[in-house]
């Protein structure tokens, strides 16, 4: 079995297992208003930081499948694979 090492935001050396697909926790409270600015073109990436402190970006498109009349409230895991590509997101809450 072939390990790839990563460095966490400790700094610390992390084993992580070849295909192993690493959660990243998020609270993401969009209120519908701001979300119009992606219907206005005005937003195409959101910023978030982690519940670890990590701050990380990915494509506003993913959320639109969360979207309500009120917005997109809630806790989401991001899945990335060993390259830190997206490869799925999940509601958690």
């Amino acid at each position: 079995m072939r390990l790839y090492y990563t460095v966490d935001w400790w700094n610390r050396l992390v084993s992580v297992q070849m295909g192993q697909q690493i959660p990243i926790r998020v609270v993401l409270n969009i209120p519908a208003s701001e979300y119009q600015k992606v219907y206005r073109g005005m937003a195409q990436t959101v910023y978030a930081r982690a519940v670890d402190g990590r701050v990380i970006r990915f494509p506003v498109s993913i959320l639109q499948q969360f979207l309500t009349p009120s917005g997109i409230h809630g806790q989401f895991e991001i899945y990335l694979d060993e390259r830190n590509r997206l490869k799925n997101i999940v509601r958690c809450d």
